[in-house]
């Protein structure tokens, strides 16, 4: 399976946070950094309630397209 990522990376307080577009339709945002500094990182930008992916980009494309 060939998959296509576009990238764009932001420092975002003491993380790098990574905007990324897969195959031209599927959006995700990583972040990187120490545990606190993430979890400071996901109340600013308004995430901390919401669900995390810990399966590879790879294992979620298998999954959504058979």
């Amino acid at each position: 399976m060939f998959i296509e990522k576009q990238r764009a990376n932001f420092n975002f307080g003491k993380c790098v946070v990574s905007l990324d577009i897969l195959n031209g339709s599927n959006y995700f945002i990583e972040i990187e950094g120490k545990e606190a500094d993430i979890e400071k990182c996901l109340k600013k930008l308004g995430l901390e309630n919401k669900e995390f992916e810990k399966r590879s980009y790879m294992e979620i494309l298998k999954h959504n397209n058979p």
